[in-house]
């Protein structure tokens, strides 16, 4: 699959981390299967595991107070 962002490169399947900053607080979720394009960092995912980063994140940045489990 080529990268839906700039198109430059084939994407590649992994499961390293994704870090983003999500309500100003910088975020590391690890273990998440995704598509990733190393010419431009767009990553792609199933909806289920965007579920699982989702509320991982905003775990992370104090929004939510129980754990991510999906």
């Amino acid at each position: 699959m080529f990268c839906c962002e700039c198109g430059a490169k084939e994407m590649r399947w992994t499961t390293e981390s994704i870090d983003e900053v999500v309500k100003g607080v910088m975020t590391h979720v690890e273990g998440i299967p995704h598509w990733k394009c190393d010419a431009c960092g767009n990553f792609v995912m199933y909806v289920e595991d965007a579920t699982v980063l989702s509320k991982e994140q905003l775990r992370q940045a104090g929004c939510l107070t129980t754990p991510a489990t999906s």
